[in-house]
């Protein structure tokens, strides 16, 4: 892959589009039973780890950085996708091929958003999902650690993170109406290719916890549609703070558009075995699901309490949430000034709904507190050599300790 070629995946999505279907012709579930199984679990992990290294290093050779994507799925979210894999993966009795692909896939799935906006995707059937696939595909293809059958089964669990429950027909911004199809994600038994659940698995654990109202709130920076209730709405910063809960008629009827509490609460109800997306949970992972679900909602229902704060408090509150977003939850170049700019929305707001989203930063920063705590405790007991991320970070223990 060259220059020409990246900037070809974010601008020409005609190309792109045919490049991505070449890979799904080019994909085989069989692909899985292929793979490098004989590793021990912990081989396997150092493997995924080194072939992480490789790929962010082509990335940064290629003129790509992870630094500068937009707050809520850059730096901070791969370091947390990355921690929250290591987290359930050494615990997964399941073949090591499927916990390698798992940890890369898991890390660098959102990798695509360095190449084009991340809320640009109602207009686009190739969107950072794909584009991510296809460039650790081609960047990785003269990688001499990795089998064809390792990099093309990477690239389809990266692009297989944006679990497709139906087909959409999507309405380009380049005129032409293009069919996006659910990714295969099982055998021919119809039994799940872990390898994929595991990347889908890292990404969700992001969207469930304590982790997820900060992440979302730095996407309100600016105006934008985003996937919410499995349709593209508006996303508008004094809509989404209103800090009220409504019925799922009344949402309708307000067009499908979710204020973020109620954005939250859909992403925790999904957070359960019968949901579709939770239908394979198992393990390890499926009980820091169920304790990170326990925290979001304990976040989501302190909006009912009526704080009595002062000034003085939410000023506090407000600047250990900022320092939060800047240094933990999006430590990017972009994250200081959309933190300034979502601080000026703020006091904008009416001053009930202040002193209520004050009491909700205050609970989420104390969840976040536990949640990184444990993060950390958990690595301390790993080799020292998985502490870093090179070019991201030197100690990622670091990165996740609170900073406020």
């Amino acid at each position: 892959m060259d220059t020409q070629n990246l900037k070809d995946l974010a601008s020409n999505e005609a190309r792109g589009w045919e490049r991505m279907q070449a890979l799904r012709a080019e994909f085989k579930p069989e692909l899985f039973d292929s793979l490098d199984h004989s590793l021990r679990t912990e081989s396997a992990i150092d493997k995924g780890i080194y072939v992480v290294d490789c790929a962010l290093e082509k990335c940064r050779s290629l003129g790509l950085d992870v630094k500068n994507i937009e707050p809520g799925h850059g730096v901070g979210h791969l370091v947390r996708d990355y921690v929250n894999a290591l987290s359930f993966l050494p615990d997964m009795q399941v073949s090591s091929g499927n916990i390698f692909v798992g940890l890369v896939a898991g890390t660098l799935h959102d990798t695509g958003c360095a190449l084009i906006d991340r809320y640009s995707e109602s207009g686009r059937a190739l969107r950072h999902a794909e584009v991510g696939s296809l460039l650790f595909h081609d960047a990785m293809k003269d990688c001499r650690d990795l089998s064809d059958a390792e990099r093309i089964a990477i690239a389809w669990s990266i692009a297989a993170h944006t679990n497709y429950l139906n087909p959409q027909e999507v309405q380009c911004a380049d005129g032409i109406t293009r069919r996006v199809e659910p990714y295969q994600d099982c055998d021919k038994d119809g039994k799940p290719l872990f390898g994929i659940q595991f990347a889908r698995w890292a990404d969700r654990m992001d969207c469930n916890g304590p982790t997820f109202p900060a992440r979302h709130y730095l996407t309100l920076v600016k105006s934008h549609k985003d996937m919410s209730g499995g349709q593209f709405v508006d996303m508008e910063f004094a809509e989404q703070m209103k800090p009220i809960i409504r019925s799922p008629d009344e949402i309708k009827a307000a067009g499908g558009k979710r204020t973020m509490l109620e954005h939250l609460a859909l992403y925790a109800t999904s957070q359960t075995n019968e949901s579709p997306y939770g239908k394979y949970d198992s393990g390890r992972y499926a009980e820091l699901r169920d304790e990170a679900r326990g925290r979001l909602y304990a976040i989501i229902d302190s909006y009912k309490v009526s704080p009595n704060l002062s000034e003085g408090a939410q000023k506090i509150i407000l600047d250990m949430w900022d320092k939060c977003l800047i240094h933990n939850i999006e430590p990017s170049r972009n994250t200081p000034a959309a933190a300034m700019a979502l601080r000026d929305k703020f006091q904008a707001l009416d001053d009930k709904t202040r002193a209520t989203w004050c009491h909700i930063f205050r609970v989420t920063l104390g969840h976040y507190d536990a949640w990184a705590s444990q993060r950390i405790n958990a690595m301390d007991k790993m080799p020292k050599h998985r502490y870093s991320l090179p070019g991201i970070s030197q100690d990622i223990r670091k990165q996740i300790s609170p900073a406020y």
